[in-house]
């Protein structure tokens, strides 16, 4: 039988500076050596080199069409905030299927602003649950419960937990720190309150998109530094 040999692992170094062996195992070059042995990685060298790799990846059908429709004016930022608000409203408006779910809404008290929350719940489902406090993106500007609401079904299902999610005050009518302490009231609510809706609040986990996960990183320093609140997630 003829001798086989492990296959090499390709090493990047240029300059005929091959990996030293020792004891017949491959040690590669550390940085430094590299370095010294005038070794670095391997770049493209030109335009159309790029062109031609990136051009192996296609993007789905659907993703195609929303990349072809957003890359002609007018442009969201162009639209004011109204325009821009109404064009996210109309596009996540379109028919789709949906999972069922058991919804209520309910309104939280806050020093900032009273603040509309909405409590989805798989359907059917029974007992306590724990819960997500979900916050939702959209540069502070865009969004709301119908713009998320299949994302926030999917999640309440999936999870089989509770997803409290928080209709906060948008900018520019709201300024810093509004809708951040609207969130914050909301899961101080579910740490008090949250039990009269079959809301755990000892498997209270905090979640967001866009710059609902900017917002959910400062609930997270806001619980730590005041106590009252606490995300095991």
């Amino acid at each position: 039988m003829a001798d086989r040999r492990a296959p090499e692992r390709p090493y990047v170094v240029s300059g005929g500076v091959p990996p030293r062996r020792e004891r017949g195992i491959r040690r590669e070059l550390d940085s430094r050596e590299q370095y010294r042995a005038g070794a670095h990685w391997p770049t493209i060298k030109n335009h159309e080199q790029r062109r031609h790799i990136m051009s192996r990846h296609i993007l789905e059908p659907s993703a195609q069409e929303l990349a072809k429709a957003t890359s002609k004016p007018p442009f969201l930022y162009e639209l004011g905030t109204d325009g821009a608000r109404k064009v996210l409203d109309d596009l996540q408006a379109a028919p789709i299927d949906k999972l069922d779910v058991a919804e209520k809404w309910i309104t939280v008290a806050a020093e900032v602003g009273d603040v509309r929350v909405r409590i989805v719940k798989p359907a059917g489902a029974a007992g306590t649950l724990p819960v997500v406090l979900y916050v939702h993106g959209g540069g502070w500007v865009l969004g709301n419960a119908g713009t998320h609401d299949r994302l926030v079904r999917e999640l309440a299902v999936g999870a089989q937990a509770a997803v409290v999610f928080v209709e906060y005050d948008r900018s520019p009518e709201a300024r810093y720190p509004v809708a951040i302490e609207q969130a914050y009231a909301t899961a101080q609510w579910i740490t008090r309150h949250g039990a009269k809706e079959g809301l755990d609040a000892s498997r209270l986990a905090v979640a967001g998109d866009s710059v609902g996960g900017n917002m959910t990183a400062a609930l997270t320093i806001l619980a730590k530094r005041r106590g009252d609140v606490t995300f095991v997630h």
